[in-house]
């Protein structure tokens, strides 16, 4: 006899309502490289979930930013800049003065699919 004759349910149903949900982004990182005196240099803002992995579903629009009292600026002379990620990521490029110091960077989501946590950065600036 086989279990169907016996009355017995089928527990092997299959399981499509449960497909595994891909982490989300929760919050923005800066990636940037040591950056000497007199120098251009490019930094990277990524969509990252709580693993540390980019997003590659977010296009939100960002703000990156550098304190003012900063000799670091943007390539354009700037200290802000609005952008949008591309697949998870942008790049900006900053060019450094010619003294040494700390700058400060912030990345402030502004808007997208969902909010993500800013993300603040101490960078010493010229010191090789």
């Amino acid at each position: 006899m086989t279990e169907e004759n016996l009355g017995i349910p089928n527990t092997q149903e299959k399981d499509e309502s449960k497909e595994e949900k891909k982490p989300e982004a929760t919050k923005l990182a800066i990636f940037l490289s040591l950056i000497g005196k007199n120098r251009e240099k490019s930094i990277s803002v990524k969509a990252i979930t709580d693993e540390g992995k980019v997003d590659d579903s977010r296009d939100d629009e960002i703000e990156l930013s550098i304190n003012p009292e900063s000799g670091l600026r943007f390539t354009d002379k700037s200290k802000k800049l609005q952008l949008k990620l591309v697949n998870g990521e942008v790049d900006a490029t900053v060019k450094s003065g010619s003294l040494p110091e700390v700058a400060i960077l912030t990345a402030r989501w502004i808007s997208g699919k969902s909010p993500l946590a800013k993300i603040q950065v101490s960078h010493m600036i010229g010191s090789h």
